[in-house]
């Protein structure tokens, strides 16, 4: 049977879809979807066939809404077009940008997670304690655990709303250095923009390259 033809309580499984992921405040992963529906022969399958179906039928009808895949789950977003008028309700949002060393430290967790503080700083020579802090408090990163070293270092990975944020549905998304190497060759313009610290090399360098930092006097020593 066709996800289109199937109801539920006499209702099309479309527009119960189409409200649960629209009541939701964040993205909502398919087995929660599933979860509420609460029809037994209705799985994962129905779900997302429903949701092509609904994307479809928002493109036919040059709807400004689409259910995009993000953070491990589904969301309603506006397409692309509208960005310029969209952007401008979120104006003062926008302005509050990450830093430089933010966007370092999040590149250096995000290729090499799970990592300690000391490997962070290893890769970009300077302190990280400040921009872990801040990165944590705005939830981009979390403690995933800690290395069975010497001493348990904390671990740190980053989180859903990481993903939410620069737009991914998985970390696997992210692109790949070496796609990311080619794109600054192609564009020299683009590439002198950027004036981060660490290199490819850096970011991919194994475990036997990693070595132990000298311990720094700070008040947030013991913590990280």
């Amino acid at each position: 049977m066709s996800s289109e033809q199937i109801t539920v309580d006499g209702i099309d499984l479309q527009n119960i879809i189409e409200a649960i992921i629209f009541a939701s405040t964040e993205p909502l992963p398919i087995e929660r979807i599933v979860e509420c529906i609460q029809k037994e022969e209705i799985g994962s399958k129905s779900v997302e066939e429903s949701i092509d179906q609904l994307n479809k039928h928002y493109q036919n009808v040059n709807h400004t809404l689409r259910i995009v895949k993000l953070a491990g789950g589904y969301q309603y977003a506006t397409h692309p077009q509208y960005d310029k008028w969209v952007s401008r309700l979120f104006k003062a949002k926008a302005e509050k940008k990450l830093s430089q060393s933010s966007l370092e430290v999040l590149a250096i967790v995000a290729y090499r997670q799970p990592i300690t503080r000391a490997e962070i700083e290893k890769i970009r020579g300077v302190n990280a304690d400040w921009t872990l802090r801040s990165l944590m408090e705005k939830n981009l990163l979390t403690v995933v655990g800690r290395e069975d070293a010497p001493g348990r270092p904390l671990l740190f990975g980053t989180t859903k709303a990481f993903l939410e944020h620069f737009g991914l549905f998985e970390i696997a998304e992210l692109p790949k250095l070496k796609e990311i190497e080619d794109i600054l060759k192609e564009d020299k313009e683009f590439a002198e923009t950027l004036e981060l610290d660490f290199t490819e090399k850096q970011l991919t360098n194994d475990d036997s390259n990693q070595g132990d930092m000298n311990s720094k006097d700070d008040s947030l020593k013991e913590e990280y």
